[in-house]
């Protein structure tokens, strides 16, 4: 007899265990479907500054990707054609035996205006997205933009813009002036190796790309010379895999010469 109370005693610790786990599992998965989803926070209001973040993100991103094959440009001023993709001339001299004369010497502004020039429709969108989607909810809505500005800078893209927006959801006033982010991106580094390409070529006729490899090991640089004594250097991000190409053309000799 006992022994069968003992046995009776310790079958009920263990459901009595069980039910413990099972009311703490409960508990768990409760917690965790009332957690945020999507672009809203616990209380229920939509989360209006990772709505943009993402939207202008995905867009620059995208931008960025489509201008890097051409030398940071999509309309290119003078380029060679190399594997069907137009590449700009960042340093050019059309004649013989002179260096090339750097073509862009206000590189990072110009390419900073092609990316602001190339998004400020599609933020817009994301702006028109974001005011259908808080109308649909029941919000009231107003504002505008004012402003926008790029800024490439080491390991990043900054992107500031100033627009006002005035949000009126279930009694709740919300104001915003401005949307500032800042998006990973190594178009940074590229550039700047292109830049030294251009300064080393314009002063040498030459850069020692494979010395410049060794001291910057998040770097893949490639040189293809062609026949019109124009070189294709090809700067190529290890982490990401983005790559950034251009085309320069100096010290160029005659044919037979």
């Amino acid at each position: 007899m006992e022994r069968n109370s003992r046995g009776d005693r310790g079958q009920a610790t263990l459901w009595i265990i069980v039910g413990i786990a099972i009311v703490i599992l409960i508990a768990v998965l409760f917690v965790m479907n009332r957690g945020p989803k999507g672009g809203q926070v616990d209380d229920g209001s939509f989360d209006i500054n990772s709505y943009i973040e993402k939207c202008v993100r995905d867009d620059v991103l995208d931008v960025v990707d489509e201008i890097l094959p051409h030398g940071g440009f999509l309309v290119n001023r003078a380029s060679k054609n190399y594997n069907n993709i137009s590449i700009e001339y960042l340093c050019y001299n059309q004649g013989f035996f002179k260096p090339c004369i750097n073509q862009h010497p206000d590189y990072f502004n110009e390419v900073n205006n092609v990316i602001k020039e190339n998004i400020v429709g599609k933020i817009n969108s994301c702006f028109e997205s974001l005011d259908a989607t808080l109308v649909n909810r029941g919000a009231e809505v107003s504002g505008g933009m004012a402003s926008l500005n790029v800024n490439i800078v080491p390991d990043k893209i900054v992107v500031k813009i100033n627009r006002s927006m005035n949000v009126i959801e279930k009694e709740v006033f919300q104001q915003y002036d401005k949307f500032d982010f800042e998006i990973t991106s190594p178009i940074y580094m590229l550039m700047r190796t292109a830049l030294e390409v251009v300064n080393s070529e314009a002063q040498y006729c030459y850069f020692e790309y494979v010395g410049y490899m060794l001291m910057n090991k998040d770097l893949i640089i490639r040189k293809t010379a062609l026949g019109d004594s124009t070189k294709i250097y090809s700067m190529e991000d290890y982490k990401t895999g983005k790559k950034l190409n251009i085309a320069v053309r100096g010290c160029a000799i005659p044919p037979g010469f």
